[in-house]
Order: structure tokens, then C-alpha cells, then sequence
């Protein structure tokens, strides 16, 4: 779709719903073109085994995540003394039992105290997504791209002016 958008030659829009419905249109066909690319880097990516790739608009690295721990805070906020939520707002002592966990052999740990914890559970990590981190060589290439698009689209984005 996305390509039918920039070749079926679009009228300028006339009005904002024109521009906005134009506009509603190519951002949901980039954004399936961009998950299906997204999929089809990652299959070769794992078909070849490598982790990054060089494009002429710079590296396009696979990136892993991590565990992660998602807590319970009305569970964590029962566990605390009651005193010490007098002393401490309520909301530095959720922060400050938060920044002591850690994941030990899949499990939500206090580092403090060595026990596993009930009010945390830990999220496997391992989805794999795609990084195209910041570089001059990217942003000139998505200044190019933005600019490109906006010339074949007259009026669509409104006044261009493209900040690097």
C-alpha cells in the first residue's frame, strides 16, 4: 500500500480532513512495510546467525532483551512496616524495595537480604527486535527519505523544515 500511496499520484490535499486522511493512510502502510521488513531482517538474521547488518544508511543491529521483573505494588506496599511509611512517603519506600531486586536463577531476589521476594515475577526475556541507532550517516538518511517523500506529496506534510 504504501507504494500505491507514493506513485497513484494523490491530488494535493484541499482541506485538513483530506490531508489528514492521507496522511493516516501512508502512516498505517508504513508501518505494516516496516514490521514485515522488520520480520524479514530478523529471519535472515538468524538463518545466516549474524547480529548486525551495513546498510549504506548505516548499522541495523539485532538486539536481545533481557529478563525482566514486573511487580505487584498493592502486594509490595502490604509487605512494608507501617512505620516506615510514616517515616518515608509511601512511594520512595515502592522506589526504593524496587531498585533492590535483582533476577537470580530466574527468580525475583531482595539483593539486600538474599530472599525471594512474592511480590515480583519475573518476564523472560529473549524477544529479538531490530536497533538503528542515531548516527550523522542515519539522520542524513532520514532527512533524505522525509525529504523525498515530501516532495513527491506537495502539501501533504504541511511546511517541511527538516532539523538534523
Amino acid at each position: 500500500m504504501t507504494q500505491e500511496l507514493l506513485t497513484m499520484g494523490l491530488p494535493r490535499p484541499t482541506n485538513p480532513a483530506e490531508r489528514y486522511a492521507v496522511l493516516k493512510a501512508l502512516i498505517a502502510a508504513l508501518s505494516e512495510a516496516r514490521a514485515e521488513a522488520e520480520s524479514d531482517v530478523l529471519a535472515v538474521a538468524a538463518e545466516v546467525g549474524v547480529k548486525s547488518f551495513s546498510t549504506p544508511a548505516g548499522n541495523v543491529t539485532v538486539v536481545t532483551t533481557s529478563d525482566t521483573v514486573e511487580v505487584d505494588e498493592q502486594a509490595l506496599a502490604a509487605t512494608l512496616p507501617a512505620e516506615q511509611t510514616m517515616v518515608v512517603p509511601k512511594d520512595w519506600a515502592l522506589a526504593a524495595a524496587k531498585k533492590r531486586l535483582r533476577i537470580v536463577q530466574g527468580l525475583p531476589v531482595d539483593a539486600d537480604t538474599g530472599e525471594v521476594v512474592d511480590w515480583a515475577t519475573v518476564l523472560p526475556g529473549g524477544k529479538r527486535s531490530l536497533r538503528w541507532p542515531a548516527t550523522d550517516e542515519q539522520r542524513a538518511a532520514k532527512t533524505a527519505a522525509w525529504e523525498a517523500l515530501a516532495a513527491r506529496m506537495p502539501g501533504l506534510f504541511g511546511p517541511v523544515q527538516v532539523e538534523g
